[in-house]
């Protein structure tokens, strides 16, 4: 996933990491997909470099982590109606997240 994000989004960076300490941990996510609902243009202030900001409206379902052997370790309920402001710049021949926050 870190091909869809730059190196000043920090949020972005934490997620990545974190699924990458699980996964070298020999545990695994049972479910925890998203949806994206919908996409909205943001207020762009230009920051970081970005050339877009949409504001994305998403789900994600509930999931369980677990280790190799399938045991429970922890779980969280699905979300609904989550949202969050992307930052945008196109790098690449692609769009990548320069920055993330609140909307």
């Amino acid at each position: 996933m870190r091909h869809y994000f730059q190196s000043t989004c920090t949020e972005c960076r934490s997620h990545a990491d974190g699924l990458d300490n699980t996964r070298k941990a020999g545990d695994h996510y049972i479910g925890g997909r998203f949806t994206i609902r919908t996409v909205r243009e943001g207020e762009n202030d230009g920051a970081r470099g970005s050339e877009l900001s949409d504001v994305v409206t998403f789900d994600i379902t509930s999931l369980e982590a677990v280790d190799g052997n399938n045991k429970f370790r922890n779980a969280d309920p699905a979300h609904n109606g989550l949202q969050s402001a992307l930052w945008l710049a196109w790098r690449n021949d692609a769009w990548t997240v320069v920055y993330t926050s609140p909307p």
